[in-house]
């Protein structure tokens, strides 16, 4: 497996899982961080993809998963 797809309301986004940097959760919403600085807001709960994804992401608290690439760095 080499993409993801999502669904979102900007319509469906294939992403190769190497761009992910880091997913983020606000309720029922979670948020993929790429590489190229693209944001992508799905209505799918950040577990779903922590249970998809158990080989590329890891929890680093209870709203962020980030890749196991090395490359998560965090806003602010």
């Amino acid at each position: 497996m080499n993409k993801i797809s999502l669904n979102s309301q900007e319509g469906m986004a294939f992403l190769c899982l190497i761009q992910i940097i880091r997913l983020e959760s606000d309720a029922s919403y979670t948020t993929f961080f790429l590489l190229n600085q693209e944001r992508h807001v799905v209505s799918r709960p950040m577990r779903d993809f922590e249970e998809l994804l158990p080989n590329l992401i890891s929890r680093i608290s209870s709203t962020f998963l980030s890749s196991k690439k090395g490359q998560f760095q965090p806003e602010g």
